[in-house]
């Protein structure tokens, strides 16, 4: 059984990944794309690391504050 839904998927995707026709010049798209993923994950890293640092920040002041 395991089978015959292995070879139905391998079937299902390898048809459209057939047909797929990549453009010559597709290369620097792709990477040009990549580049500007990996930014917008840089900069979402970096401002939840300013988050946690401003709050860490405002926890120690209010507890050396309350003492």
């Amino acid at each position: 059984m395991t089978g015959q839904v292995e070879d139905r998927l391998r079937e299902a995707l390898a048809a459209p990944a057939g047909r797929a026709q990549p453009a010559p010049d597709a290369l620097p798209t792709i990477r040009s794309r990549i580049d500007a993923r990996r930014g917008r994950r840089r900069r979402v890293l970096l401002a939840g690391a300013a988050t946690l640092a401003v709050s860490v920040s405002i926890v120690a002041g209010a507890a050396l504050l309350r003492d």
